[in-house]
């Protein structure tokens, strides 16, 4: 009886208005960042079968995450994935056996869970500055960006049409992503050139595997941390910041702890951190999702439904984009990037305290370093932490 009253309220909440702004955030994380995920996983060495559980896990589980915060709570709480996670993972697959990663993932998901049972969040992003997180975040994405540049040497004439289409959506579709117009006018391109040989690929559906986890220091060091510290200082927070702007009370301990035991379960299949989706949630809180305040939340259960629905028939998307060049997924991921990248940068060095500590991030984030056999990004974190933290006490002196 419960379950039924429950269903009547959402279609009655239901209205064009927060349906299809549910289905334009669901259109968001359904395009640029798949294509992202297949080329970190690729670079990375994985198996086809990995890489589909990979997504399979992150796209259901996140969904399935939104949607539960979402009606739990009856405001737009959009469920997904830590790309900048994803991107500075992919720069140590070829260093760590992916059964020690998903150990890594573990731990991260473990150390998300005490972060929001014992309330210390705020005092761990003190430590921390954002300014340095974003910029560790900036150096392991640097690559995808140069990736667009690369790749007109294989493809010139794709990668012109994929960039011409990518500015014309831009400037003319402002409510889609504009990798929608990269990938249409790509695809073009490759009818042009002729390397378009999708009738020679079968497709078939494939699903999760379970991955048993090995537990070392070093890439639990190199990833554990950074991946927590991104999942609560970067994606949660600007989630929240989204939420509250927009008029909403956010169970701030609750969505840690939720994405925490999230992120456990999808560490099984190979996922990485699941988190609250910052532009999705925005999206899904706008008042393109209608003037009603308290039906926004419709939104976030729309695009929950088709991230799921996406993650279950996720090996077919996979399939079709293995028979493009490696080069034009590149060319993709690294303009699906942009944005993001170019957020990064902006809020690494906007604060200028924070700017001498948050280019020693960068830098050491953008290069090989490694002590103690402990890889870039977590040394990033904490040499660009002390210098920051240094400079602003020298900052409030003066």
């Amino acid at each position: 009886m419960l379950m039924m009253k429950s269903l009547k309220r959402i279609l009655n909440d239901m209205s064009y208005s927060n349906v299809s702004a549910g289905v334009i955030a669901s259109i968001f994380g359904c395009t640029g960042p798949i294509v992202i995920l297949m080329n970190v996983a690729t670079d990375g060495g994985l198996s086809q079968g990995e890489m589909i559980s990979w997504i399979f896990s992150v796209y259901v589980i996140g969904g399935l995450l939104g949607i539960y915060l979402a009606l739990k709570y009856r405001i737009p709480i959009s469920g997904a994935w830590s790309i900048p996670s994803a991107v500075f993972i992919g720069t140590l697959l070829q260093e760590y056996s992916f059964s020690s990663i998903i150990g890594a993932f573990i731990i991260s998901s473990l150390l998300v869970l005490i972060l929001g049972y014992s309330k210390l969040t705020s005092k761990i992003l003190q430590w921390i500055p954002v300014p340095i997180i974003m910029a560790m975040v900036a150096g392991s994405m640097l690559n995808f960006a140069l990736n667009i540049i690369t790749s007109f040497e294989a493809i010139p004439i794709i990668a012109s049409l994929s960039i011409i289409g990518y500015f014309l959506s831009v400037k003319n579709l402002t409510k889609f992503p504009p990798i929608l117009g990269a990938i249409a006018f790509s695809i073009i391109g490759l009818f042009i050139t002729r390397q378009f040989n999708v009738y020679d690929h079968t497709m078939v559906f494939m699903g999760p595997q379970l991955i048993l986890p090995s537990f070392h220091l070093s890439p639990i060091l190199s990833i554990s941390v950074p991946v927590a510290i991104l999942a609560i200082g970067v994606n949660n927070a600007q989630a929240i910041g989204v939420l509250i702007a927009q008029g909403y009370s956010a169970p701030i301990d609750h969505m840690t702890t939720t994405t925490g035991w999230a992120s456990l379960v999808s560490a099984f299949f190979g996922g990485h951190g699941a988190t609250i989706a910052g532009p999705k949630t925005a999206i899904c809180a706008s008042s393109s999702a209608g003037s009603d305040l308290s039906k926004r939340y419709i939104a976030a259960v729309v695009d929950g439904i088709i991230f799921v629905l996406f993650g279950l028939l996720s090996s077919y998307a996979i399939g079709l984009l293995t028979v493009l060049p490696v080069e034009m997924i590149q060319l993709i991921a690294g303009l699906a990037m942009l944005p993001v990248l170019m957020s990064f940068f902006q809020k690494a060095f906007s604060t200028e305290q924070y700017q001498a500590g948050a280019f020693i991030a960068f830098l050491i984030s953008l290069s090989s370093f490694q002590l103690f056999n402990i890889s870039a990004p977590f040394w990033a974190l904490v040499f660009g932490s002390l210098i920051g933290v240094g400079m602003k006490k020298n900052f409030e002196k003066e």
